[in-house]
């Protein structure tokens, strides 16, 4: 069977979301998407600063020592699960 995807890539956006579950706790940005409105706004700009400071040549995000491409994915991953929620 052919993977058709990033492993790796997988195995980096876990870790970023089991670093925000060490920060807050597991599956905390699900309890505050209450306004998804409001939610998606703040994901999509957390989205943008973070493809904004790897644009400039700041690859790894300093609080977390993660990749900002890397966190930038985790965000968008929660706002395409939130936008399919039924």
């Amino acid at each position: 069977m052919d993977i058709l995807f990033s492993i790796r890539g997988l195995d980096l956006v876990a870790d970023v979301f089991g670093y925000g579950a060490k920060k807050y706790e597991d599956f905390n940005w699900r309890k505050a998407a209450g306004d998804h409105a409001s939610f998606n706004s703040r994901l999509l700009a957390a989205t943008l600063r973070h493809l904004y400071k790897w644009s400039m040549g700041e690859k790894v995000d300093a609080e977390s020592g993660r990749s900002h491409l890397v966190h930038a994915c985790a965000d968008l991953l929660m706002m395409i699960d939130l936008e399919n929620e039924k």
